[in-house]
Formats: C-alpha cells, structure tokens, sequence
C-alpha cells in the first residue's frame, strides 16, 4: 500500500525533470498557437471588413476563361461566414431548362456555391482567402480600403473596399 502511495505521489509531484520539460514545452506551444488564433481574428482588417457591399460595376472586372453574368451585387461578410454575388457561368443551359422546378433547382444550386468561408491569411499586405468551392470568386485575395471625399456630392466620405487578385478587380461600397 505504501509503495502505492510513492509511486503515486512521485508522479503528482513531477519529480522527473523531463517530464517538467515537457509539460513546460507544450505549455508554451499552446499559448503561441492561442495567441496566433486571436491575433488573426482581431486584425484590423478582420473587424474592417464586417457588414454589407455592394459592387460598383464600373470600376469591377473578372477575367476568367468562362463566360459568366451576375444576378446579384450584393456581398455580406459575417463574422467568419462570407454570401458572395451570384455569378451564373451557364446561363445557355440554365435558359433551355422548360420546367420551373428545373430553373429552381438550377437557382438554388447557384445560391448555395455563394455560401461560403473566409480568413485573413496575411496582415502586411492585408490579404484574405475565401472558400467557396465552385464560386468564380474563390481564391485569395488583395485588400486595399479606400476613402474617396473629393469629387463625392454628399456630406460623407465614400468608403471603397477593393479586392484583387492576378485576375480579378472587385470594387466595393459599404452598405449602411
């Protein structure tokens, strides 16, 4: 019974120096890897880009190898959750479809390729990913803010959230 009670009390203690070298180790690995979390989260251009857009057509261009047309301008970043614009890439196929449950179907497949996930990947230049898997716009991606007062009619200033990338140009306004 005693040597029950040694053996356990000489592992409570700790009493071996590699263990304590190790625990102490993984102690500052977790602490790293939680303080990288929250720093990647609370970014700046984490909180920055939260809400509504819209994309200003004029100044936006895709260059893809497909032919697309946009249905919708709007984009909504929601905490870790991004709703691209719907993009239709087939719209021939989408227009032979005869039934409107096959245009329904075809619609609501489109909606929920917008559906998607987002993270900022670097803070210096700001940078984003955003995973949405059969979207045109997935990919990584350039953030520039930009504030333009001179030239604007009304009393406010124009905020502007530019993304790009090699083969997109994505030009936006904050919708209040």
């Amino acid at each position: 019974m005693t040597k029950k009670q040694n053996n356990i009390s000489h592992i409570l203690t700790i009493r071996n120096k590699m263990l304590r070298i190790l625990i102490l180790l993984l102690l500052i690995c977790l602490a790293i890897s939680g303080f990288y979390k929250y720093r990647m989260t609370q970014l700046p251009v984490y909180s920055k880009l939260q809400g509504y857009y819209e994309m200003v057509l004029d100044s936006t261009y895709v260059y893809r190898s497909i032919a697309y047309s946009y249905f919708d301008l709007n984009l909504r970043i929601d905490g870790k959750n991004i709703r691209l614009p719907l993009f239709d890439c087939d719209t021939i196929s989408v227009m032979r479809k005869t039934s409107y449950d096959e245009l329904r179907k075809e619609f609501d497949k489109k909606e929920e390729e917008c559906n998607g996930s987002w993270k900022v990947i670097s803070s210096n230049p700001d940078s984003i990913f955003i995973n949405a898997k059969g979207h045109v716009l997935h990919g990584k991606y350039r953030v520039l803010f930009i504030t333009d007062s001179i030239g604007y009619v009304a009393k406010y200033p124009v905020d502007y959230i530019i993304l790009e990338n090699d083969s997109t140009h994505l030009c936006m306004t904050r919708v209040e």
